[in-house]
């Protein structure tokens, strides 16, 4: 899907790249789902201290940490990313940026469904695509990339 845009921009000039590991990406991902079970359980420590009865702001409490993810991919790197070097870039744009140019809130929003969808199916094809892209990453024109 990207690879034409991609073979586009890489095509005229010689860049570096180097594309993360399967175990780094896992390893990434394993920091992010921990973060996530801890905002869990701290929301809902909070909810039975503070004994919220709306519906609403609980609602409102979870979506925020439901989008943790392409809530932060979208403006740098999430916290699993951040430890392990990596960040998620615009690939359209790779060349001509040198990969300093997050995703939009919108494929963010688009990757995070299908990174969810598929799962590890996503990863796993990473080593089959001369990028490193995952089928996730494919939709939301995004390359992850070492820091």
């Amino acid at each position: 899907m990207n690879e034409g845009i991609l073979d586009r921009a890489l095509e005229s000039e010689e860049v570096v790249f180097y594309k993360p590991s399967l175990m780094l990406r896992v390893k990434c991902s394993l920091i992010d789902a921990s973060v996530i079970m801890i905002l869990l359980f701290v929301a809902a420590w909070i909810n039975a201290v503070l004994d919220i009865k709306s519906d609403l702001v609980r609602a409102i409490i979870m979506l925020s940490i439901l989008l943790y993810e392409p809530i932060f991919v979208a403006f740098g790197n999430t916290i699993g990313q951040k430890y392990m070097g990596l960040r998620v870039v615009k690939a359209s744009v790779y060349k001509e940026t040198e990969g300093k140019v997050s995703i939009n809130i919108f494929n963010s929003l688009i990757r995070y469904i299908f990174k969810i969808t598929l799962g590890w199916i996503s990863l796993l094809l990473i080593h089959s695509d001369s990028y490193g892209q995952a089928i996730h990453d494919k939709f939301g024109n995004s390359i992850m990339m070492n820091v």
